[in-house]
């Protein structure tokens, strides 16, 4: 309709076409999107700031960020509303550097943000742990009186949570007066993210006396909170009583009990619950059970479960490496061997790892194999063959493996730069300790577990954060 008005010679309205741009965006429609992005050139409002702003929504729910940052560029005005646009989207799209580096521009060009602003900006502090960004846009929500907004405050939990100030973000939940369910699943997944299962299931019971109806994203990080803790009997029950709330379980809850089970040794009933799925299990679920397989030594289970994977996803790199663990943990090394030739003959790569490490309010970002960085001489200083004491920092699956292999492995992964940094940075007095290490390579890596973890470094003034994502 917009185009045969333009040919019936009806000049269209800039509200009428940053409607209709919203629309594109919202369908995700790009095409039809560039078709108006030449009509409005054409006939001349691509300066109008409201239709420009539209056109940076379109490309960037579009995920075209090139074409939204254009379009943004060559904005002649743009108020907060082009801002937050732009940032919104770099930030959905978890470009971080370049959503922190907008908002700086943002301050210096005098236009104050509002309470969407730091929400985006909050997102992508939470993405990538920069937990002095976020707690400074904490302030700045402080300031403006916007911060018991409660998608600000939501936003601020979250934050923190994932940056690992549980204490903080505690503390501004306590301080809400007003709590939606948002506000209520943030504290419990950050709870279950830190292994603070108790707290977790305590405040989903608080919840449930305020009268706050839980969703499967509620029971999702209760049930997370209690495969991470052993707890089997309180999983099961909580996973049953999905059905109080007329929540039917999705595969992300079938999960939690395969691993919870899993986790405990019963790889039988971790089995048999798979069996008895009312809808397909996923590649997830089986190779959480082969996993499992692997920390316990049962290679038969183990080899179903690969099998059941590999049937699912016969290109999956990370179910032969599983296998390789597994007849690893049981000195079967032949067959290991056979099924790492067969990885390598097939050209079968993981994604690496990613990790970061926040020091002095600059971010620090590895990935595994990365030797571009411009200090690998100093980190393979820490982690390399005995130049440094803390060669000592071993995982406790090195029974599993040759201990060349293992230190291998961590000198090129992500996680044992990010590692290094650290100590180089004067934090070589961190928490962490052997058994700290051990439990996040066993969790992170060795341990062959999916998913995203982390650890805290803590030393006497700051708490950083470093997080993996593993695709093992």
């Amino acid at each position: 309709m917009l185009f045969r008005h333009h040919r019936e010679g009806l000049i269209s309205d800039p509200s009428v076409l940053s409607l209709v741009l919203s629309s594109c965006g919202c369908e995700r429609s790009v095409s039809v999107g560039i078709q108006v992005h030449c009509l409005v050139i054409k006939i001349g409002f691509l300066g109008n700031v409201y239709v420009g702003s539209s056109l940076v929504s379109l490309y960037s729910k579009c995920s075209e960020l090139s074409s939204a940052y254009q379009v943004f560029d060559e904005m002649p005005v743009r108020n907060v509303v082009s801002w937050t646009t732009i940032i919104t989207g770099f930030a959905r799209e978890w470009q971080v550097d370049a959503c922190l580096e907008l908002y700086r521009w943002m301050r210096s060009s005098n236009t104050k943000p509002n309470d969407f602003t730091l929400t985006s900006l909050l997102s992508a502090c939470t993405g990538s742990g920069c937990i002095g960004q976020g707690k400074s846009a904490h302030c700045q929500a402080i300031q403006m009186g916007i911060d018991l907004f409660i998608h600000v405050s939501n936003a601020l939990i979250s934050m923190y949570c994932k940056c690992g100030d549980v204490k903080e973000a505690l503390w501004m939940f306590k301080s809400m007066h007003i709590k939606d369910l948002v506000t209520w699943n943030s504290m419990i997944a950050g709870y279950s993210q830190h292994g603070l299962a108790l707290e977790a299931i305590d405040l989903f019971e608080q919840m449930k006396q305020k009268k706050t109806k839980p969703d499967a994203i509620t029971f999702l990080g209760v049930l997370s909170s209690c495969r991470h803790a052993g707890l089997v009997q309180q999983g099961q029950f909580y996973f049953n009583s999905m059905a109080e709330y007329g929540l039917e379980p999705e595969l992300d809850h079938y999960s939690c009990i395969v691993d919870l089970l899993g986790r405990a040794g019963d790889l039988e009933k971790a089995r048999d619950f798979i069996g008895n799925m009312p809808i397909s299990p996923n590649g997830i679920i089986w190779g959480s059970l082969l996993s499992s397989c692997r920390v316990h030594g049962n290679v038969w289970v183990g080899i179903e479960a690969a099998e059941s994977r590999l049937a699912l996803e016969p290109g999956c790199a990370a179910t032969h490496l599983q296998l390789v663990n597994l007849y690893a943990s049981c000195g079967c090394w032949d067959q290991a061997a056979r099924v790492r030739k067969l990885m390598k003959d097939k050209g079968l790569k993981t994604d690496p790892g990613h990790s970061w490490i926040e020091i002095r309010n600059e971010v620090y970002r590895f990935k595994a194999e990365d030797n571009l960085n411009s200090r690998t001489d100093e980190i393979t200083a820490v982690i390399g063959f005995g130049s440094s004491p803390y060669v000592c920092i071993v995982p406790l699956t090195v029974i599993l493996a040759p201990i060349y292999l293992m230190l291998t492995q961590m000198c090129e992964s992500s996680y044992g730069h990010g590692m290094a940094v650290g100590l180089l940075e004067g934090y070589g007095e961190a928490s962490f300790g052997l058994s700290g290490v051990a439990f996040i390579l066993e969790e992170t890596g060795a341990g062959g577990r999916n998913g995203l973890f982390g650890f805290q470094v803590i030393s006497s003034a700051l708490c950083h954060w470093i997080r993996n994502s593993v695709n093992f």
